[in-house]
C-alpha cells in the first residue's frame, strides 16, 4: 500500500512554470510555503493575492470562480468583481468551461 505524499503530489503534477496548485491538503504546508516565497507572494493572505496582485488569476470553472468570489468578498473586501479573462476548453456550456479569472476591486473598494 502506498502512503501518501505532499512531496510527491507536487512532483509528479504538470503545471506551467508560472502556475501555482492551490486548494486540498497542500495548503499550509512547507512545500506551498516555499512555493509561495518562490513567487514572492504573501503567504499571510494566500487568497487576497487574487485582489492585490494584478499578476495572479484563478483558473477553474464557473462554480469554482463564483465560490472565491463570495470568499473574497466575505473575507477581503465587498467590492470585489470577478472577469473571465478567457475559456480554456472547447465546451459551449459555459456553467462547465474552465477559465481564466481576474479578480479585482471596484472604485468604490480602492
Amino acid at each position: 500500500m502506498k502512503s501518501h505524499s505532499v512531496f510527491e503530489t507536487f512532483k509528479t503534477c504538470r503545471y506551467e512554470d508560472n502556475t501555482i496548485p492551490r486548494g486540498g491538503w497542500e495548503i499550509f504546508a512547507a512545500p506551498d510555503d516555499y512555493i509561495l516565497d518562490k513567487h514572492d507572494l504573501d503567504k499571510d493572505h494566500r487568497y487576497g493575492n487574487l485582489i492585490n496582485r494584478s499578476d495572479v488569476r484563478l483558473i477553474g470553472d464557473k462554480s469554482t470562480a463564483n465560490r472565491m468570489l463570495t470568499f473574497l468578498r466575505e473575507h477581503y473586501d465587498s467590492n470585489v468583481t470577478m472577469t473571465k479573462e478567457v475559456s480554456l476548453t472547447d465546451n459551449d456550456d459555459p456553467n462547465n468551461s474552465i477559465g481564466v479569472y481576474r479578480y479585482s476591486k471596484t472604485a468604490d473598494g480602492q
